[in-house]
């Protein structure tokens, strides 16, 4: 398998060391190394693919989160148990798969073993689409959640976390062996 390197610089935030950092990321999404072999968190994980993402198809990237502090609380292996809504975005086992497989082309794809990358990269790509449809942030996370809560509570809700940063709680910034 071919593995393309990427090389970070990240700062003390991110790592929790002292000195600015480089790591390297194998594109697979399993192996995160560093100097000192220090891999990174799936909080650290979650913020760097939400980054990438965000970047990648202009949005904002404490809404992102937001509605993934709102959906699962940050956690990407969380499932509903009243319907087939699994990981960070929720998404339900057939939006997942239009959207993993149709729209993004992931081979391999399996709903309920999805990886950090692939959870995100997805999250970030619909809301991109509902954007687009509905030309409006508001409307598209009311669609996001397929229009369940009236008078656009969802939206708002996604809001209030990101003004009071409640998604941060979830994401301590710290290092593992």
């Amino acid at each position: 398998m071919r593995l393309t390197m990427i090389f970070i610089i990240l700062g003390l935030c991110f790592l929790n060391l002292s000195n600015p950092s480089i790591i390297v990321i194998n594109e697979s999404n399993r192996i995160f190394e560093r100097e000192y072999n220090l891999k990174l968190t799936k909080e650290q994980e979650i913020m760097f693919y939400t980054k990438k993402y965000t970047k990648e198809y202009n949005l904002n990237y404490e809404i992102v989160l937001s509605l993934f502090y709102f959906e699962s609380k940050m956690k990407y292996n969380v499932k509903n148990n009243k319907s087939s809504a699994y990981g960070l975005g929720q998404f339900i086992k057939s939006t997942g798969n239009w959207v993993a497989i149709e729209k993004l082309g992931f081979k391999n794809y399996n709903h309920y073993n999805s990886t950090i990358k692939q959870q995100v990269h997805m999250t970030c790509w619909y809301l991109n689409f509902l954007n687009k449809k509905y030309k409006n942030t508001e409307m598209a996370l009311i669609a996001y959640n397929g229009f369940e809560y009236p008078n656009g509570l969802y939206a708002k809700r996604i809001i209030d976390i990101m003004i009071n940063k409640k998604y941060e709680e979830c994401l301590k910034c710290k290092a593992t062996n």
